[in-house]
């Protein structure tokens, strides 16, 4: 009971499954000339020797016939068979090497063959395009082993259904895993977004205690915190080693919306391109891994003062320059907040800033916490506080930001208080990036790209939102005709 590598469950199940049903077992050894039939209806039990193949079956007919105030407490038919379609769905996805098979009402509602790969797996049951936004996931360490996929930031739900934890090949539910699951995709998330993923953890069975719950879901690590650092680590290592650009499908019938959007026709065009010949080679600038960010560009211009448009070895990029620069203040930020300490810049003029009682009352709770990032603020007579630094990464930073940040450390609690803090404080202050609408010079524009191409995770906004969007050159070739 200390080591189990099985699933099973626990015997008495068993015992209370066949006690209100007519229940049978048929089982056969490979070594065995001939199987045992297990048979109970009515509470009596009869045992038999039977012909069979190796292996078992159970099978439990008129569930509580012999208890009907039971049946009471059933859901409705669907309802239950939603919970065993998605119990048979969670094994299905991780036993590859085993064919599920599902029949409700005589009709095959879900089937898996056998496959070679768990990725081929996935294939099969999600189908190709959930399949084709996973990126792998394969880390090792002297504690345990995490194997799988995961969606990329662009393929999320809004709801946790499409996330499946597994420990030893066994279907759990861990709050452990789904937090590092989340902390490692951190800001790649956009607001009230929930990741795919298809994760098994391999770990020494002894160490683990399934027995905790009889449904057997929830399970006992005895080392959280290590456990927690290793799937964590999984799951950023593979965020970290791979493209998360997501591909646009130029697909005509998802174009249903005839709308027409105003676009800027002032003294830049709508397309802004670089007449200089010498700019129409892809810049050659040096990257630890091409193939998996951004990559030597050729800058082609900004459209509708919103994106800026260029060329790399796999096709057209568009970027959305105010998540691009979201993406790159946060970073600098974090860097700075966490590590060398905040940037200052002392104001010419000290700026006098005057709150409400209820505003007062929270910037004297929050003083000491704003200093750190950067804003030194004084008590300045009644319901009154004076500004003299800001974070020079903000450039100018107005009286109205500081009210706004008021409001967003209005109502946290103690607990947790400094992560939550950090995570508002932060997001809302990268606000202050280059806007949509904001016309940008080609220097500007290549520079933007360039210190986004050097972030850790240059495919998101803080918010989650993208930065990049790719349209690849057999996409294009295939509008224009070129191939089929």
């Amino acid at each position: 009971l200390s080591s189990i590598s099985t699933l099973g469950f626990r015997g008495e199940a068993l015992s209370s499954i066949a006690s209100v049903s007519d229940f049978s077992l048929i089982t056969k050894t490979e070594q065995a000339m001939e199987g045992t039939n297990i048979r109970v209806e009515e509470g009596k039990t009869k045992i038999n020797d039977i012909g069979c193949s190796k292996g078992t079956v159970v099978e439990v007919k008129n569930l509580f016939s012999n208890i009907p105030a039971r049946k009471k407490f059933l859901k409705s038919i669907q309802v239950e068979f939603n919970y065993i379609a998605d119990i048979v769905t969670r094994y299905a996805l991780i036993n590859k090497d085993i064919f599920f098979k599902l029949v409700h009402n005589d009709k095959i509602v879900f089937s898996s063959q056998k496959t070679d790969s768990l990725f081929n797996n996935i294939v099969s049951i999600y189908g190709k395009e959930i399949a084709s936004n996973l990126v792998k996931v394969f880390y090792e360490s002297d504690y345990l082993k995490v194997y799988g996929y995961i969606g990329k930031p662009s393929l999320t739900r809004n709801d946790k259904q499409m996330q499946s934890f597994y420990v030893n090949k066994r279907y759990v539910k861990s709050k452990i895993i789904s937090s590092a699951l989340y902390d490692a995709f951190h800001t790649l998330l956009f607001i009230n977004r929930h990741p795919t993923a298809v994760l098994n953890i391999e770990i020494n069975p002894e160490i683990v205690d399934v027995n905790v719950h009889p449904s057997k879901r929830i399970i006992k690590i005895f080392d959280e915190d290590r456990f927690y650092n290793d799937v964590f680590n999984a799951v950023r290592q593979s965020l970290y080693t791979n493209n998360l650009i997501p591909e646009a499908k130029l697909d005509d019938t998802n174009y249903k919306d005839n709308r027409k959007y105003p676009l800027q026709t002032d003294k830049q065009s709508v397309l802004a391109v670089e007449d200089s010949p010498v700019k129409r080679t892809i810049k050659d600038k040096p990257i630890d891994n091409a193939s998996e960010r951004i990559g030597p560009f050729l800058l082609i211009g900004q459209i509708n003062k919103t994106y800026i448009l260029a060329e790399n070895n796999k096709g057209l990029l568009i970027i959305d320059q105010h998540a691009a620069q979201e993406r790159i203040s946060y970073e600098k930020f974090m860097k700075q907040y966490e590590k060398e300490g905040i940037k200052t810049q002392k104001l010419v003029k000290p700026k006098v800033i005057n709150l409400s009682a209820a505003e007062s009352g929270v910037m004297e709770d929050n003083i000491s916490f704003l200093s750190k990032l950067g804003f030194n603020i004084e008590a300045y007579g009644n319901n009154s506080f004076i500004l003299r630094t800001t974070p020079s990464i903000f450039g100018r930073v107005d009286t109205v930001l500081i009210t706004d940040i008021l409001t967003e450390l209005t109502g946290i609690s103690s607990k947790n208080i400094d992560k939550v803090k950090e995570e508002r404080i932060i997001r809302f202050a990268c606000r202050k990036s280059i806007k949509a609408g904001e016309e940008m010079t080609m220097p500007l524009m290549e520079k933007l790209i360039e210190e986004l191409d050097k972030t850790e995770q240059p495919f998101t906004c803080p918010h989650g939102r993208p930065t990049t969007i790719s349209i690849s050159l057999p996409e294009l070739e295939r509008k224009f005709k070129r191939i089929v």
